[in-house]
This record gives structure tokens, C-alpha cells and sequence, in this order.
């Protein structure tokens, strides 16, 4: 079975060789006016249009929306900036819905006319809801949405689904407090059940008997998970926390609500950041954005990340990524980077514990390998097939290995190495 597991991995990593290099095509530069985008997302029909949600720093840190045409790969245009009405966090999060967008900041909810998607207009804000007889606000400096037909789950200093039937008198359907802080995320789980952090713990929650909420927590994370990111198909939430002292991306099987596993960046040497945001996924890799760089995962099997690698865009507080694009906000910049031939940055290798060279390459008899640092390490060699052909045990910690290929015939394989808790695959031609 491990085997077969390798193997579908190793034809992932073949045919997706490129898909971590890119290139530098386009930086808007918001330095002077201390504005940065905090989420970034596509038009459902029209994935060529991309908004971003910001803050304005020097502003009384108040909102703006961006909008951007990415259809040339190398000619990004900026399309048109709108001030919204949220100030103190800018815009935290928004969704669609049908032809608006709902913004949400720490003022309220902004909705957005998105019927011309490279032409949003601002129509109107929502500040309160009905609790009963009491009126309460809408808006925390980390609040998120989701929005299914008529209802609204925010998820802010608590949870509130709210009905959303008529705009001019929102009502509440059912609350549940949280014990944290700040809330990074709310997301679907099943039909009666939202995953929604506080900035403490992730919760579930379940609504089948609103207005009574149960909440149920994860306690197996560390930290403080406010960023988190459900992949649906496959039942697996991805969740990544920091400290001073720690700093972990985690995977957890929602079947069961089990911990898959968890990587701590502190392994890493030479990367240690402060701050995580931004999370996304795309075939098989997990961007996650933090206070250095976009970090990324290999999550092909999610009971065993794999990190990539960084790319060094600077403080990432926002990624989006597609089939052409990387997208990240660096500090107060928005990078966008191309992907794919002639790229001239790539991830960053230098910092994977794994990092080597195989030398030379074509070999012959023998081949050498050097790590950045000393490590016992496994050897183990498939043919183009995903076969194994032979392994190699070094107990050694030493950072120069040489092993022999006396008896491997001539042709293409792929070396596998593993250095402690990571794993990595490099591509060898016998002669």
C-alpha cells in the first residue's frame, strides 16, 4: 500500500513540476498610502476578475475594495478602487451572493452590486441585528460570513446565525458565545453542522435544533487556530496557529474530528514566523500565507504534510492562487506572480530540512548526496514506475553521503530521501 501511495505521489510531484515556480508579473505598491489587502478571491462567473478586501492604515484604518483583470498572464490591470463604509479593521471578509458581494468589517456589513464584476458598486450597509427586543451591532475586527440562501452565519466576538429575509430588519436565529478573542473563520461542515474558530480553538457547531446551538471544540490544536480551511470533498480541515513560540500547520480528519498531523515550523532551520493568514488550496498544495513568505504544503496525504518550501514574498497577509497566478499582499504591496515556463524565482529550497544535492547527475557507478545539514537519512530508489529497486539505510549523521549504483541498470528514477520527519524526491539519470 505504501507503495502504491508513493507512487501516485511521485506522479503528482512528475507532472507538476513546474507548478512551483514563478514569476514576477505585476506589483501594486500601496507603501505610501499604508493600505493592504487582507482577502482575496474570484468572481464565481468570471475568474478573471479578482477583488480584494483592504485596510488603510494611515486612514483611520478604513476599508477599500480593489478590483483587478487578470485575463493577460503579464499585464495585470487594476480596475477600479471603491472606499466602503468599515473602518477600524478594514474589510476581514466577504462572499458572494447572487449579483452582490457582502463585505464584512468591524462596522458592519457592506453590500456591493457585482452584476458588472469589473464594476462593483456600493449600495448599501447593514450595522445591526434584532435580538428579540434588543438591538445589537455587526462588525469585530476579525469577523467572517457565510451565507446560505436567507441565512447568515458571522462568526465575530460570538457565533450568530441571523435571518437574512428582510435587509431592512435582520433578525437573530441563534447564538453561541465563544470564550476567545478573535474569529478567523466560518465554514460548512454538513448540512446542520458549521466549523467556526474564536481565535482560541476551533468549534463545531451544530444548528439542527436552532435556536439551541451546541458547540463542540477541537482541543488537540495548539494555539491560537484563527485561520483555518475546510476541504470539503475530502473532510479534512487545515489550520495553522502561532506564538512566540510556536508555530504549527495542522490537518485534522472531520470524520472523526482526529488530528492527521501537525508541522512545526520551528523544525525548520531559518524559519520561524510570527504570524500565519491567508490560507488556500489548490490541487494538492496548501498556501499558507505568514509574517516571511507563502509557505507551502504537499497534502496529497493530509496523515502526512510535507513542506515545500517558501516563496519569500515578505509578510503575506493574503494568497490567492490559480492556474496561471500566485497572488500574495506582501506587507503593503500585492504581488502577482505568473506561473509556470521561463519562471525565474522559485520556492524557496534552502530552508527545507531535506534540502540536497545529488552529485553527479547523470551518475554512473556512484552518487553523492549532500545535505545543508548533518542527518541520518533513507534512501530509497523507484524506476519511472513507481517501483522500488533498491534502499539504502545510512545511520551515519554526517551532511556527505556516497552510495553505489553498481547494480542499477541505466536509465530515468527517482531518488527518494528521508531526514528525520521529511521527505523529499529527487530525479536521477544512471548512465
Amino acid at each position: 500500500m505504501k507503495k502504491v501511495l508513493f507512487f501516485l505521489v511521485l506522479t503528482y510531484l512528475v507532472n507538476n513540476m513546474q507548478a512551483q515556480s514563478y514569476h514576477p508579473v505585476a506589483t501594486f505598491s500601496y507603501s505610501s498610502e499604508g493600505l493592504y489587502a487582507k482577502v482575496i478571491k474570484a468572481h464565481p462567473s468570471n475568474p478573471n476578475i479578482i477583488y480584494a478586501g483592504a485596510q488603510h492604515v494611515n486612514l483611520s484604518y478604513k476599508g477599500f475594495f480593489d478590483t483587478y483583470d487578470i485575463t493577460l498572464i503579464d499585464s495585470v490591470k487594476r480596475l477600479k478602487r471603491m472606499g466602503i463604509q468599515t473602518d477600524s479593521f478594514g474589510v476581514t471578509d466577504f462572499v458572494f451572493r447572487g449579483s452582490d458581494i457582502y463585505a464584512i468589517g468591524s462596522k458592519g456589513i457592506q453590500i456591493i452590486n457585482a452584476s458588472t464584476p469589473a464594476n462593483p458598486v456600493w449600495t448599501r450597509k447593514i450595522n445591526t441585528f434584532k435580538d428579540g427586543i434588543a438591538t445589537k451591532n455587526i462588525g469585530y475586527m476579525t469577523a467572517s460570513l457565510l451565507i446560505e440562501g436567507s441565512k447568515l452565519h458571522y462568526s465575530g466576538s460570538n457565533y450568530y446565525l441571523i435571518d437574512l429575509s428582510d435587509l431592512n430588519n435582520l433578525t437573530k436565529i441563534a447564538e453561541k458565545s465563544y470564550s476567545g478573542i478573535n474569529s478567523g473563520s466560518v465554514q460548512r461542515l454538513s448540512a446542520d453542522k458549521i466549523i467556526a474558530s474564536d481565535g482560541y480553538n476551533v468549534n463545531i457547531m451544530d444548528v439542527s435544533a436552532a435556536p439551541t446551538v451546541t458547540k463542540t471544540t477541537l482541543t488537540a490544536l495548539f494555539g491560537d487556530p484563527d485561520q483555518m480551511l475546510y476541504d470539503a470533498p475530502n473532510k479534512i480541515l487545515y489550520t495553522a496557529s502561532s506564538t512566540s513560540s510556536q508555530a504549527f500547520v495542522y490537518s485534522v480528519n472531520m470524520n472523526n474530528n482526529a488530528q492527521l498531523d501537525s508541522f512545526n515550523y520551528l523544525q525548520v532551520p531559518g524559519f520561524d514566523p510570527s504570524g500565519h493568514s491567508g490560507l488556500f488550496l489548490y490541487k494538492d498544495t496548501l498556501y499558507v500565507g505568514t509574517s516571511l513568505g507563502v509557505a507551502l504544503f504537499d497534502v496529497t496525504n493530509p496523515s502526512n504534510l510535507r513542506f515545500l518550501g517558501k516563496l519569500s514574498t515578505g509578510g503575506t497577509s493574503a494568497v490567492f492562487v490559480n492556474d496561471d497566478y500566485l497572488i500574495a499582499n506582501d506587507n503593503y504591496n500585492l504581488r502577482f506572480y505568473g506561473r509556470g515556463p521561463g519562471a525565474v524565482i522559485g520556492v524557496d529550497e534552502s530552508i527545507k530540512l531535506s534540502t540536497m544535492e545529488l552529485f553527479p547527475n547523470p551518475a554512473q557507478q556512484s552518487v553523492c548526496l549532500l545535505l545543508s545539514t548533518a542527518a541520518a537519512v533513507q534512501l530509497e530508489l523507484f524506476d519511472q514506475l513507481g517501483k522500488s529497486v533498491q534502499t539504502w539505510g545510512i545511520k551515519s549523521a554526517a551532511s556527505k553521503h556516497e552510495v553505489s549504483l553498481h547494480d542499477i541498470k541505466p536509465g530515468i528514477y527517482f531518488m527518494q530521501i528521508v531526514a528525520g520527519d521529511l521527505a523529499t524526491t529527487r530525479k536521477l539519470v544512471v548512465e
